[in-house]
C-alpha cells in the first residue's frame, strides 16, 4: 500500500500542538538511538505508563489505581479508541495471524511504518498504545498465549528510543497531561476524531502483513 498524502492525515483532526513534526534533519530517517541519554524520570515514567495500558486492556490491573495522571488520562483515551473500533481492532489483529511468541517483534515493523513519513504526534502515540494493548488481549483470550509484559517491553522500547526525543522536546508527559483534559470532561467523538490516527494504523498493518506471513512459513 502507498504512502497516504498529508492532507488525508491532516483531516483527522489534529489540534495546533499535535502539528507535523520532523523526526529527523535534512529529511534523512529518524536513527534508532538509545534512550539513555534522556532523563531518567522520563523513562521510567513512560515504562509505567505502557505497562500500565498493556495490563489494563488485559484486565490484569483493571482495578488498580493508574499509577499518575499521564496513565489515568492514557487508560481514557484507549478505552475510547477500543469501545469505538473494537470490531477494526478484532479484524486487523487477525489479519496480522500472530501464532507465536518471536511474531510479536511484528509491533516494531509497525511501529516503523507507522512513522515513517517523519510525522509525531499524541494522537498517533496514543494510537499505537491502543493497538499494542488489543494484541495483547487478543493474544490472551484467543490464543492463551500470556505475552502482556513482552508486549510492554516492546512499546516502551518504541517509546522511549524512537519518540522519546520527540516528547521530551515537546514537554514530556506533562504536555500530554496538558493536551487532553481530565476524563471526565472528554467526549467521545470528539476524542476519537482528535486521537485515533486510523487511516495510518490501517495502511501500516496491512504493510506488516506480508513481513509476518514470511515468518509463518519459517
Amino acid at each position: 500500500m502507498g504512502k497516504m498524502s498529508h492532507d488525508s492525515h491532516d483531516m483527522v483532526g489534529m489540534t495546533a500542538t499535535e502539528e507535523k513534526t520532523k523526526a529527523a534533519v535534512g529529511g534523512q530517517p529518524p536513527l534508532m538511538l538509545s534512550g539513555d541519554f534522556l532523563p531518567a524520570d522520563f523513562r521510567t515514567q513512560s515504562c509505567q505508563i505502557t505497562s500500565d495500558i498493556i495490563h489494563y486492556i488485559c484486565k490484569r490491573n483493571a482495578c488498580e489505581p493508574p499509577p499518575d495522571n499521564a496513565s489515568t488520562i492514557m487508560r481514557h483515551l484507549v478505552d475510547i479508541a477500543l469501545q469505538d473500533r473494537l470490531r477494526m481492532m478484532m479484524e486487523l489483529t487477525t489479519r496480522l495471524d500472530v501464532q507465536r511468541r518471536d511474531q510479536l517483534q511484528l509491533i516494531n515493523d509497525i511501529a516503523t511504518n507507522m512513522f515513517e513519513d517523519q510525522i509525531v504526534s499524541w494522537g498517533r502515540i496514543v494510537t499505537l498504545h491502543a493497538f499494542c494493548g488489543y494484541l495483547a488481549r487478543y493474544c490472551q483470550e484467543k490464543l492463551q498465549l500470556n505475552c502482556a509484559d513482552e508486549i510492554a517491553v516492546i512499546l516502551s522500547d518504541i517509546v522511549i528510543n524512537r519518540l522519546g526525543l520527540w516528547i521530551v522536546v515537546s514537554g514530556g508527559w506533562a504536555a500530554f497531561e496538558k493536551q487532553f483534559p481530565s476524563p471526565c470532561q472528554l467526549e467521545t467523538g470528539g476524542v476519537w476524531k482528535g486521537i485515533m490516527v486510523i487511516a495510518v494504523l490501517i495502511a501500516v498493518v496491512f504493510a506488516s502483513y506480508s513481513s509476518v506471513m514470511f515468518v509463518n512459513r519459517h
